[in-house]
């Protein structure tokens, strides 16, 4: 387990009202990634969760709305271009 993992176990722990996540799914087996997008989903249930990460995997199967950084701003993003 990554000390990421224990990072985000630890929040899930402690459940708090907001959640900043970074979150590189590269790195990671599936059997992490797995793990990774359970305990966001379950983490959004009673917390509001940021999420930053270059997934599209990621975005589609856990977010509920997406924005993209660009220039200093932030700008909606449409599911269905991902």
């Amino acid at each position: 387990m990554h000390k990421e993992h224990l990072q985000l176990l630890c929040v899930y722990i402690l459940k708090p009202d907001i959640v900043l996540v970074e979150e590189n799914m590269e790195e990671y087996d599936k059997d992490s990634v797995d793990l990774i997008k359970k305990l966001l989903d379950e983490l959004k249930e009673n917390s509001v969760v940021i999420l930053s990460t270059h997934s599209s995997e990621l975005i589609n199967e856990v977010c509920d709305e997406a924005v993209v950084l660009c220039d200093g701003n932030l700008d909606s993003m449409d599911f269905n271009i991902l």
